[in-house]
C-alpha cells in the first residue's frame, strides 16, 4: 500500500511538472523474509519475484509517462527465518540421502534373506514347532530393526562428524525418525518374503519400487518442482513427509510439536503397521 501510495505522488509529480526525486520511493518496498533453508526454491522463489517486477515496470512505463529511474522493485529480501546463503549443498541433501539408503538396504534385507530361509524349509520348521505368524513376524521384525538401527547410526554420525552438517535440532529425534525409516523398509521387505516364491523376484520386486520412490521423493530435488499429479503421488510414498521432518530437525532445530515432524512419524507408523498386517496375510497363506 506504502509502495502505490509513493508511485502515485511520483505520478502526480510527473504530471504536473513538480520535481520528484528517486528517493520519493525510498522505504516503501515490501520486505520479505523468506525460508532459505532449500536454496533451491530459495532462489526459484527470488527470481520468479524479479520477473514479476520487470513485467510490473515494463506495463507501467508503457502506460504512464514516467522515467524509468523513478521506477525501483516493489520488495526486497530482508533476512532469512531460517538458514542462509551459507546452507551447502550437502546440507539440503543429506536427510534424503539417508533416508533413502536406510530404505533402500533395509527392503532386501529382509526380502531376499527370508525367502532363502523359507526355502530352506526354516518355516516349515517354524509352523511344526508351533510358532504363530504373528510371532514369526515380529521376531523377524525386531531382529533386522536391530541392523536397521546400526545403520541409521553410522549414517547420521559420519554424516554429522565427517561431513559438518548444519545441526540445530535434536540428533536423537533425527536418530528416531530415521531409524522409524529402515523399520518401514523391513517390513516392506517382510511383504516381498512372503508373496514372492524366489529371491531374484523378490530383489526385483524391491528395486522396482524403491528407484521410483527415491526419484519422487524429495530426495534430490524439491518436490515443489514436480507436476502435480506426481506430487500427489510423492506425497503417498513412506519417505517424503519423514524427509521433510529430518530437514526440519537439521535445518530449522524444529521438535515433534511441528508439522512436518510429527507427519513424519505418522505416516511411518501408518505403513510399518500396514506393511506388517499384510506380512502376516501372506504368512498365513504359506502356512496353509
Amino acid at each position: 500500500e506504502n509502495y502505490v501510495k509513493r508511485l502515485e505522488a511520483v505520478c502526480r509529480g510527473v504530471n504536473d511538472s513538480v520535481p520528484v526525486h528517486p528517493s520519493d520511493l525510498s522505504g516503501a518496498a515490501v520486505e520479505l523474509i523468506i525460508d532459505a533453508t532449500n536454496l533451491q526454491i530459495y532462489f526459484t522463489i527470488n527470481e520468479t519475484l524479479n520477473k514479476a517486477a520487470d513485467l510490473m515496470r515494463a506495463d507501467f512505463i508503457k502506460n504512464t509517462s514516467i522515467p524509468e529511474f523513478y521506477f525501483d522493485p516493489p520488495f526486497e529480501i530482508t533476512d532469512h527465518v531460517y538458514g542462509g546463503l551459507d546452507v551447502s549443498f550437502t546440507d539440503i541433501i543429506a536427510p534424503g540421502l539417508i533416508a533413502g539408503m536406510t530404505l533402500g538396504v533395509s527392503i532386501p534385507l529382509t526380502a531376499i534373506n527370508l525367502v532363502i530361509d523359507r526355502k530352506c524349509g526354516l518355516f516349515d520348521r517354524s509352523w511344526v514347532a508351533g510358532v504363530s505368524v504373528i510371532e514369526l513376524i515380529t521376531a523377524q521384525l525386531l531382529t533386522y530393526s536391530a541392523v536397521a538401527l546400526l545403520q541409521v547410526v553410522i549414517c547420521t554420525f559420519c554424516g554429522i562428524y565427517a561431513f559438518d552438517l548444519r545441526r540445530q535440532g535434536n540428533l536423537g529425534l533425527l536418530v528416531l525418525l530415521a531409524f522409524m525409516v529402515g523399520i518401514c523398509g523391513v517390513s516392506f521387505g517382510l511383504v516381498l518374503s512372503m508373496f514372492m516364491a524366489r529371491e531374484d523376484s523378490s530383489l526385483q520386486t524391491a528395486m522396482g519400487v524403491f528407484y521410483p520412490i527415491l526419484l519422487i521423493g524429495g530426495v534430490f530435488w524439491p518436490i515443489e518442482s514436480l507436476d502435480q499429479w506426481v506430487r500427489t503421488a510423492s506425497y503417498v510414498t513412506p519417505i517424503t513427509y519423514p524427509i521433510e521432518g529430518m530437514r526440519a530437525i537439521l535445518l530449522k532445530g524444529w521438535g515433534l510439536g511441528h508439522k512436518p515432524v510429527y507427519l513424519g512419524f505418522t505416516v511411518l507408523i501408518g505403513w510399518t503397521v500396514t506393511f506388517s498386517i499384510l506380512a502376516c496375510i501372506g504368512g498365513q497363506f504359506r502356512r496353509f
